[in-house]
């Protein structure tokens, strides 16, 4: 009884955080506070309720994914393109398809893109915007490509910082140490922060990659295989 009683708040709880999130831009990330807010109390309350959820809680950067699926960081501001820079930058990305480099050198994937089963929770399945990497803390995090750096905010209790390749974006989460500004013109390998950790002390950062449209891509598919 206590099994389903525990499945059945997991599955509110999911529900709730799925209304909240909301579709949040990359100029609205007050939304993105206010989703977080109201999807930790409902964690909260069910985190009294089992043990076993607590201890996920506590000890997995996955929640995230749980609490603010692939939807929260869909559909960024795209601009139109009124520059031939602009214009010859998506183009360029774009043919860069497969060839990026890692934003984290000596890392490994340890979340991939897309849903996937959270372990510990009873069939719960989570949906990765993106990639998750797992570093050392405080190693360097690189930009992927050349671009601008549009926004540096809080996104889910993690610095994060959007970069603008013409209307392709970048998106790198859980940053230390941001070594860039709102605005600023950047190349290719430039350092913009680096890897934070995990409530257990683990180096994780989340990298989003999206589309003209706005939309989530798997960004193993734009990176190179040979880090």
């Amino acid at each position: 009884m206590l099994k389903g009683l525990t499945t059945c708040f997991l599955l509110i709880i999911f529900t709730l955080a799925k209304a909240n999130a909301g579709n949040i831009t990359y100029g609205d990330v007050s939304n993105a506070k206010k989703a977080k807010s109201n999807t930790w109390k409902a964690r909260k309350n069910v985190r009294k309720k089992s043990k076993k959820v607590t201890h996920y809680r506590k000890s997995s950067h996955k929640k995230k994914h749980l609490a603010l699926p692939a939807s929260s960081f869909q559909k960024p501001i795209i601009t139109s393109l009124s520059t031939p820079e602009e214009i010859a930058m998506s183009n360029n990305f774009r043919k860069n398809r497969g060839r990026l480099p890692w934003p984290v050198t000596n890392a490994r994937i340890s979340i991939h893109f897309g849903r996937y089963s959270i372990p510990e929770t009873n069939g719960i399945i989570g949906d990765n915007p993106g990639i998750t990497f797992e570093s050392e803390a405080g190693a360097p995090v690189r930009a992927v490509y050349d671009g601008e750096v549009t926004q540096i905010g809080d996104v889910a209790g993690d610095t994060t910082i959007f970069v603008k390749h013409g209307k392709y974006y970048t998106t790198y989460s859980n940053l230390i140490g941001i070594n860039v500004t709102q605005g600023q013109k950047i190349k290719a390998g430039d350092v913009l922060g680096n890897v934070g950790t995990d409530e257990t002390g683990k180096g994780l950062i989340d990298f989003i990659l999206q589309d003209t449209t706005g939309i989530n891509q798997d960004p193993e598919k734009w990176l190179t295989r040979n880090k």
